[in-house]
């Protein structure tokens, strides 16, 4: 045989083999993205884009809570920073110890007080945060590295964080020197597009900090039953929603 012709069956069968292993290996990473726990209501929960005024006027979140509310069929409201599988991701460096230290890169949500019940999620271990424990974000992250705010965190992170322990009431640090203070754990909430760890779980945690600008938030709507997804929309179109703020 043509030693040529034989190193090219040679580099296509060696070219055929890293093929098979990449695609391999992408349908394991997809079937683990698509079978882990989503951790929310997916059939029952909507998005809604945030209203934008051709004057640039800034419109508060709380009057679009208001408006949203009053849809009727609605079972739950909630701003957020980022939402499942949307686009936008946040995420942050943590550790159990001050920096510099390894950390874990986490996705961040914003919560208000009505976002677990929203989201479907369910508190497997501790608490969800008190009324006095919310605070106004207004863009300034600052918040994130210099408070001592509560936090809610995902089975996954407490998994990875505290391996062995109960992680109720022990520190999480955001780069700052002043550490949250885990209170709560839920299952594991699904997370932006992008911001999935296959091999690890879905590391997220949620901060009682509301946004304040309706601009800088995204709206989620709970129904009640799968079927109401399509009569809402339709409801909120023909009442042209925004023209109450």
């Amino acid at each position: 045989r043509h030693p040529t012709l034989v190193a090219a069956w040679a580099t296509q069968l060696a070219v055929g083999f890293v093929l098979a292993g990449a695609a391999c290996a992408a349908a394991i990473t997809l079937w683990k993205e698509t079978t882990a726990p989503r951790g929310i209501a997916d059939d029952e929960v909507m998005l809604v884009h945030p209203p934008y005024f051709a004057d640039g006027r800034r419109v508060p979140t709380t009057d679009v809570l208001r408006v949203l509310r009053a849809v009727d069929g609605v079972r739950g409201v909630s701003a957020l920073y980022q939402v499942p599988y949307g686009r936008n991701a946040w995420h942050a460096g943590i550790s159990i110890t001050p920096f510099p230290s390894p950390r874990l890169m986490s996705s961040v949500y914003l919560a208000d007080e009505h976002a677990l019940e929203t989201l479907g999620a369910r508190l497997v271990l501790g608490r969800g945060f008190g009324p006095d424990e919310f605070h106004a974000y207004g863009g300034d992250s600052s918040r994130l590295h210099d408070s001592p705010l509560p936090a809610i965190i995902t089975a996954s992170l407490a998994r990875r964080l505290y391996p062995d322990r109960d992680p109720l009431g022990l520190p999480m640090y955001v780069r700052g020197a002043t550490p949250l203070r885990i209170i709560g754990v839920v299952e594991d909430l699904a997370l932006p597009a992008g911001a999935h760890h296959p091999d690890h779980g879905n590391l997220g945690m949620l901060l009682p900090l509301k946004v304040a600008n309706a601009t800088d938030a995204h709206f989620l709507l709970r129904m009640p039953a799968a079927g109401e997804a399509q009569r809402i929309p339709i409801a909120m179109d023909r009442a042209t929603l925004w023209r109450a703020l």
